[in-house]
């Protein structure tokens, strides 16, 4: 029995050295082996044409086919009358006129001698009033005296010292004394308003001239001119129309408008 056993212990004894073996080897095997190689990718170059693009600036423009019509319309209403003294050089049918530049121009004469009438009036209101007001102060000093006067003599006639008739003159001086100063007031009352009226006059004036002179208020395209130079604008009168197109390009019916 013992010696059964003592076999099977030295059959597993045997087992051990080949695993012990094996084990080494395999250590030898993994320690040796050099390290694996890491290659690249590599990026793949390709020849190529290449052009400098040049900094541009362009209009965008999209190409379409019907009526035009503007984007923006006016029509140059005479505000004033008189003879055309000066016009665009190409103030015509077609053309494009910049914002700013001047249309034409109305002979002004007529309406800077209106302003420098209303100016002088103007000022001779202001010497009236300072003229008016120095009388003021006088009238009202010979009303004062002549008052007086008119109470002494009627004290007087009391007693029978002085005549009907002088006491009837100088009630007539008072009164006509009094006449003048309430007329002198009035007179002051009045210039305040005359001046208002004068103002306003000459602010038209201004504004006539100034209307006199016509600017494109914005870039158009002249169409249905029917004025002319040294011709007589009458005031109210269309003279033409402008129109603002946006850039267009291609086919339009008949009649149409085309920017460019």
């Amino acid at each position: 029995m013992s010696s059964r056993s003592t076999i099977k212990r030295l059959s597993i004894l045997w087992v051990v050295p080949p695993i012990i073996v094996g084990v080494a080897a395999f250590v030898l095997l993994v320690g040796g082996k050099a390290a694996p190689i890491k290659s690249e990718k590599q990026e793949v170059v390709r020849a190529v044409r290449t052009i400098t693009v040049p900094k541009l600036a362009i209009r965008p423009m999209a190409e379409g086919y019907g009526v035009v019509q503007p984007a923006k319309v006016w029509s140059a209403i005479a505000q004033v009358s008189g003879r055309i003294i000066k016009m665009h050089p190409r103030l015509r049918n077609g053309e494009i006129i910049s914002a700013g530049e001047l249309l034409f121009k109305v002979d002004p004469i007529n309406y800077e001698l209106v302003l420098e009438q209303l100016k002088a009036q103007l000022l001779e209101l202001e010497i009236q009033h300072t003229n008016t007001d120095d009388l003021l102060t006088i009238e009202q000093r010979n009303f004062e005296l002549a008052n007086q006067e008119f109470q002494r003599l009627s004290q007087l006639s009391a007693t029978g010292g002085v005549s009907q008739s002088s006491i009837d003159s100088a009630e007539r001086i008072m009164l006509n004394s009094r006449s003048s100063v309430q007329n002198l007031r009035n007179s002051l009352s009045l210039i305040p308003t005359q001046q208002r009226v004068l103002k306003a006059k000459l602010a038209q004036a201004e504004r006539d001239l100034d209307n006199s002179v016509v600017y494109a208020p914005f870039n158009l395209r002249i169409a249905n001119l029917s004025m002319r130079e040294r011709a007589v604008c009458n005031y109210w009168a269309e003279t033409f129309c402008g129109g603002w197109y946006r850039s267009f390009r291609g086919s339009c019916s008949s009649g149409s408008l085309i920017s460019l």
